[in-house]
């Protein structure tokens, strides 16, 4: 009987034993777990303002788009009035 009291309180202590470890892995493993999830915020932190920087470059591109339209769209006007110009000097040396 004392011989299957020790073997049963060895088997008890064997299983707390394992049940310690694999409680320590499990703690290691959510350590772990937890740096990942610190360092991949950090990474969508970073990724969100590169988003935002790249939506400002979109928004100023467009508007210098915008600009340089307007701006050629002026261009074009002077030239059409420039050639009418020329076309009515041309009409009234031909009407002479």
């Amino acid at each position: 009987m004392a011989e299957e009291i020790k073997t049963i309180v060895e088997e008890i202590d064997y299983k707390i034993r394992k049940l310690k470890h694999d409680y320590e892995q499990a703690v290691n493993k959510i350590e772990i777990q937890e740096e990942q999830i610190t360092t991949l915020e950090k990474k969508i932190q970073q990724q969100k303002e590169e988003i935002e920087q790249i939506n400002q470059k979109i928004k100023l591109i467009k508007l210098s788009k915008t600009i340089e339209n307007k701006r050629d769209l002026t261009q074009t006007k002077l030239k059409i009035n420039e050639l009418v110009r020329e076309i009515d000097n041309c009409i009234s040396l031909l009407n002479k």
